[in-house]
């Protein structure tokens, strides 16, 4: 995705540029031959609508497609993006900035391969080249009327001057959708449709048109089912080597089960049913995973697991979970951390959930001591232990915890 903003950052400038140098009546035929000179054979635009007194440009039906070996045919579509833009100076020989962008229904198709393969980190714009046909009609009002004038003097030389992006810039998503196809997680495809997307993206570009920072606050919804709603505050910075980023993502009321591939290595049960809401903390900082999770699951269904299959992610009690979350099947709080490296994290339980295991601890400490000073039928039954060594050894768990 990152190349495809970046393809739209240049080919809107590419266009004001040429509207700035070969003007007025020329102007449609300068567009049509650097348009055919420079987009990608890969990526195609049906219309241009360039409307410089309305400061305005719009590009419809525009798409990329998907790289080869890939099941999709492509990997991006929208239905129109419009830049809007204003004059820098008092006449057009100051050049333009980029105020803002919009773009209206975009279509995302993301895919990863068995091997980890992503499409979208694969995407290279080719060179220009195929039929006439797939270029776009170009459109240019007429040049009448007065569009908003800026301030600044003198007379722009290059193409860095001729043309700026606010920055950062904002980037308007409208009625968005997302779906995502992953061969690598389960034997089978896994899929997810990630629809209704409504955000503003703010991007800083660089001089040589890189994306270097982007953050975004938005929402949208699991399969377009309404009842199924996702908020997210996410920012990212792309210069480091290390992809660092810090997102808080807000589920409400969303089906876990289908996202099992990639909970059940880690959770300490069998998921069959369960509505999750809460807020998930997910931040990465040099190949370091840090997060902090509040999930209320409603109508939780789920089977024991051979607590050997997860201990080795937890660093706590996998039976001592178990029990917590037994205790409450209709809805719990569950709450815990990550910390460690990306590849190889570790999971604690968090302030709600050690304080449940603590108490259950007590209690059964209290049940041992009833137990030594009137043993009856509801006794526990023995374990080869001692009562003292047992309970010296729930002592040591609450002081490790």
């Amino acid at each position: 995705m990152k190349k495809i903003f970046l393809f739209l950052m240049l080919v809107i400038p590419l266009i004001l540029a040429v509207a700035w140098y070969l003007r007025h009546d020329i102007v449609k035929f300068s567009l049509d031959v650097a348009l055919q000179r420079s987009l990608p054979a890969n990526i195609s635009v049906e219309r241009i609508v360039l409307d410089i007194p309305g400061g305005r440009v719009d590009l419809y039906g525009i798409s990329a497609q998907n790289p080869p070996g890939f099941p999709e045919e492509e990997l991006f579509r929208s239905d129109v993006v419009t830049a809007r833009f204003r004059m820098r100076g008092r006449n057009l020989l100051r050049g333009f900035e980029v105020t803002d962008v919009e773009v209206h229904s975009p279509r995302v198709f993301a895919e990863r391969l068995r091997n980890g393969t992503l499409n979208f980190e694969n995407f290279e714009p080719a060179p220009p080249g195929g039929p006439p046909s797939r270029l776009p009609i170009v459109e240019v009002k007429p040049f009448s009327g007065e569009m908003e004038r800026g301030t600044e003097t003198g007379i722009a030389w290059g193409l860095s001057e001729v043309l700026i992006l606010r920055e950062p810039l904002p980037v308007e998503i409208k009625e968005g959708r997302l779906t995502f196809r992953d061969d690598m997680v389960a034997e089978s495809p896994f899929y997810v449709m990630f629809g209704g997307v409504e955000t503003i993206v703010h991007l800083t570009i660089d001089d040589s048109f890189q994306v270097s920072h982007v953050r975004t606050n938005g929402h949208g919804f699991i399969d377009d089912d309404p009842s199924q709603k996702v908020r997210w505050r996410i920012s990212a910075d792309l210069t480091e080597p290390h992809l660092r980023m810090s997102s808080r993502v807000k589920p409400e009321n969303v089906d876990l089960v289908p996202f099992k591939p990639y909970y059940d290595r880690y959770a300490p049960v069998d998921i069959s049913s369960a509505r999750v809401s809460g807020t998930i903390i997910y931040d990465l900082h040099a190949g370091r995973v840090g997060s902090d999770n509040t999930l209320i699951l409603r109508d939780l269904e789920f089977s024991r697991k051979d607590p050997g299959r997860v201990s080795g992610f937890w660093e706590a009690s996998i039976t001592d979970i178990v029990r917590y979350l037994e205790s409450a099947p209709g809805e719990v709080v569950f709450d815990f951390k990550i910390k460690g490296p990306l590849d190889n994290p570790s999971f604690y339980p968090g302030p709600n959930v050690s304080r449940a295991m603590q108490r259950m601890a007590v209690d059964t400490i209290g049940q041992i001591i009833r137990g030594v000073v009137d043993p009856g039928e509801d006794a526990p039954e023995p374990s080869g232990k001692s009562d003292v060594e047992r309970a010296i050894g729930i002592f040591q768990d609450l002081i490790r915890r």
